[in-house]
């Protein structure tokens, strides 16, 4: 039953083939049998969250409104605010920081009447493409124990492969929900910037009332229909122009930009052949119209320094006061020792953002 998925378990909760409360506890059973082994799982709220089953078949039982989710068990990234569990980024200097409110994307979980197991674990900081940290230690790949499950939403994507909980919330900036949903074999979706919050996320600023840059929050789940039902929930559009309206005009053709390289980025030839067999099964497509190369006002370089200036100062609102001096320190060593080097280009500019926010908040322990 439990490798269902969610719209199929929705059907079996309306039907009264099964409870919300017994959802919870097979679940329990498989996070008992497969956790110790692949160590996907970082913390659980098993009293609440067999409470909050209970609440929601006696609602139903009463023939009480539900939410889009209600009665249905899920588990959220170990970055996300999850109220009366810590919030410790995988990092040590968190390892304590126990916190009293949901992130908003939890919350909104919550109020569809999902049932929040506990957390996923990730890398320290979500700053890996593995998902290693000193606190909860290596998450490993279902399928293959002596491979990597990605990252950094590698504990998601396993804890759904192995069918410890129906769906996961995760995170993504560049690769974070997609790589360890490829590696795993299970389904993501990185929505576009702006249209869901990752408010009460770490890294990320967890005083802060503004959406942190870059990063989104998305769900990872066993199917795509899946992801459809969980997206309606989280969509929360805190952007407000018109291509951020969620809705489709069906008269006018969706517009597929095609930017495969650019002077001095070449794309991987095997990759770049991928992407033309994808492309050609596409183009005859109706209302699909595909637009090769980006405009010629675009520099790849300038965008990638930005996006490396506001990486750093992510990643560094959560860290350590000393962390964050470290690593400008060494980022600077790194670009006088390397002036010609793109990878002492990027470390810089990855410690420009670190810098800036040292200036803009001091150096006060956090």
């Amino acid at each position: 039953m439990t490798s269902s998925n969610i719209w199929q378990l929705m059907e079996e909760l309306r039907q009264g083939r099964t409870t919300s409360l017994e959802l919870v506890e097979t679940y329990v059973q498989n996070i008992s049998a497969a956790n110790s082994k692949v160590n996907a799982i970082s913390q659980l709220r098993l009293d609440e969250a067999r409470r909050e089953a209970e609440a929601s078949d006696a609602a139903r039982a009463r023939g009480q409104a539900l939410g889009a989710l209600a009665g249905i068990p899920c588990t959220v990234k170990e970055a996300f605010h999850v109220a009366g569990l810590r919030s410790t980024a995988g990092a040590k200097h968190l390892e304590d920081n126990l916190v009293e409110e949901d992130a908003p994307v939890v919350a909104k979980l919550k109020h569809a009447g999902a049932i929040v197991l506990g957390k996923t674990n990730i890398p320290a900081m979500t700053a890996d493409w593995q998902t290693y940290n000193d606190i909860f230690g290596i998450t490993r790949n279902p399928w293959n124990m002596d491979c990597t499950a990605g990252g950094s939403s590698g504990g998601s994507a396993v804890a759904v492969a192995s069918n410890m909980t129906a769906f996961d919330i995760g995170s993504d900036l560049c690769g974070c929900l997609r790589i360890p949903a490829h590696f795993c074999g299970v389904y993501a979706h990185r929505p576009s910037y702006g249209l869901t919050s990752v408010r009460g996320h770490i890294p990320g600023d967890p005083a802060s009332v503004v959406e942190p840059d870059l990063c989104v929050s998305g769900p990872l789940a066993r199917s795509a229909r899946d992801l459809t039902l969980i997206m309606q929930v989280m969509l929360d559009p805190w952007i407000e122009a018109p291509e951020f309206k969620p809705s489709v005009d069906r008269e006018r053709p969706l517009r597929v930009l095609v930017w495969l390289e650019a002077p001095a980025h070449k794309t991987d030839s095997v990759m770049r052949e991928h992407i033309k067999e994808m492309l050609g099964r596409i183009e005859p497509t109706a209302h699909v119209e595909l637009v090769y190369g980006a405009p010629a006002e675009f520099d790849l370089d300038e965008i990638i320094d930005l996006t490396m200036v506001l990486t750093g100062r992510l990643m560094s609102t959560a860290s350590s006061p000393i962390g964050r001096m470290a690593s400008a320190v060494n980022a600077l060593g790194l670009k006088l020792f390397n002036s010609k080097d793109k990878r002492a280009d990027y470390a810089w500019s990855i410690a420009k953002g670190q810098i800036g926010l040292i200036a803009l908040i001091g150096i006060v322990p956090r």
